[in-house]
This record gives structure tokens, C-alpha cells and sequence, in this order.
């Protein structure tokens, strides 16, 4: 008989402590020699690392912390090199591509403070395209915190999401992600077909993505 080797790998998820807040790490202990970290796009990180260091945690925090440090360096170089702002700070909130100013500094509020804009808001411009798309079946929309993603389309329940800090950004570039979101009702994948969808609709996609991408507001 033939046998065939079957890599074992155990999971689990700890929270680390990191600039003033805690970080979700979902840990994979596997036969390796590397260790690597990943962002998800669900929020969190994800950390691969060889089996042995389960049997030190605290060896395993201060790798994370240690490699979290470099991703939080990694990403404060890249906004300086673009520019841009972020959605908000303790006094200011940007709101469809403007900055408004006041009291922002609880989170919870200002995400409270967003999505009552966002959610009527992109409601009607998933209508409006659905309509122009001829798109006759209505998605559920929805809006929430989603980290570093903007949008996503599930067929299984027939419902857009998108980031409660899209309506940060200006309409066309709000605009710009329903469409794309929408285009995954024609095509599941990013293939030229799919992008032809996005631009028939949207033709200056391109412009407004590098905009997103640089959290360039309008």
C-alpha cells in the first residue's frame, strides 16, 4: 500500500496587545522552518510559524509584536509616500470627500456617525445601478467595519457589504466600488469580461480606485 504524509497544522487565536489596543492574531503551527505574518482581509493577522513554538507563548508574543511593529512602520511609510489622510482624526471626519470638523474622537461614535450616511446612501446607488445594470433580482445591503476591504458581493445570500468608511470618499468614488461590487453578479472573478462590466458602467474606474488605494478622499 501507498501512504501518503499528511501535514498537520493547529490553529488558534490570541489577542496581543499592540499600540494601545488589541490585535487579533490567528496563529497556524505547522512543519516549518519559516515564520511568516499575513493581514487578512477579514481584519487581524494571521501568523504561520514551525510547531515547536507552541510550547512557548511568550516566545510567540514577542515574534507577533516584533512583526506587527514592522507592518505598522511598513504602512506609516506608505501613507506619508501618498499623501493622504485618514477618514478621521479626534477633530475632523471626512464625509463624502469633505472634511467636517467637531468631536471624533470615540470610535464608536463616529462609526455610529458614518453609517447613518452610508447605509441610505449607498442603498440608493446599488438601486440606481442595479436598474441601469438590469439587475432585476434587488441585493440586501449592508454596511459595516470591514478593515482594510471595501466591498464584497455573496451570491450564496444575495447581498452587497461594504465599509461603513466608503462614505468617506467622494459620490464618484463610492460609485466606483458599487459598481465593481455589482459587476460580480455577471462575473464571479476579476477577468477581463468582469473588468469590461466595470468600465461600460464606470469609466473612469481606474481614477477613482487609485484614489481609494491612496486614501485620497476626492
Amino acid at each position: 500500500k501507498k501512504t501518503r504524509s499528511i501535514m498537520q497544522i493547529m490553529t488558534e487565536e490570541i489577542l496581543i496587545p499592540f499600540d494601545g489596543g488589541l490585535v487579533k492574531v490567528k496563529l497556524r503551527f505547522h512543519r516549518t522552518s519559516h515564520v511568516t505574518m499575513r493581514k487578512l482581509s477579514s481584519g487581524g493577522f494571521s501568523l504561520s510559524m514551525p510547531t515547536y513554538y507552541k510550547r512557548n507563548s511568550q516566545e510567540v508574543q514577542k515574534i507577533a509584536i516584533s512583526l506587527l511593529e514592522k507592518f505598522k512602520i511598513s504602512y506609516e511609510k506608505s501613507r506619508a509616500k501618498y499623501h493622504g489622510e485618514k477618514n478621521w482624526g479626534e477633530n475632523y471626519c471626512f464625509l463624502f470627500g469633505d472634511k467636517v470638523e467637531g468631536d471624533f474622537s470615540n470610535k464608536e461614535d463616529v462609526l455610529a456617525f458614518l453609517k447613518s450616511h452610508a447605509l441610505p446612501y449607498i442603498t440608493d446607488r446599488v438601486a440606481y445601478y442595479e436598474k441601469m445594470m438590469g439587475i432585476s433580482k434587488p441585493y440586501k445591503v449592508r454596511v459595516r467595519d470591514m478593515g482594510t476591504r471595501y466591498g464584497s458581493n455573496s451570491s450564496k445570500t444575495h447581498a452587497l457589504s461594504f465599509a461603513v468608511s466608503l462614505i468617506c470618499y467622494s459620490p464618484d468614488i463610492i460609485d466606483s466600488v458599487v459598481v465593481h461590487e455589482l459587476a460580480h453578479f455577471f462575473e464571479p472573478n476579476h477577468s477581463k469580461r468582469f473588468y469590461a462590466v466595470v468600465y461600460r458602467y464606470d469609466p473612469d474606474y481606474q481614477i477613482s480606485r487609485k484614489k481609494l488605494i491612496k486614501e485620497i478622499h476626492k
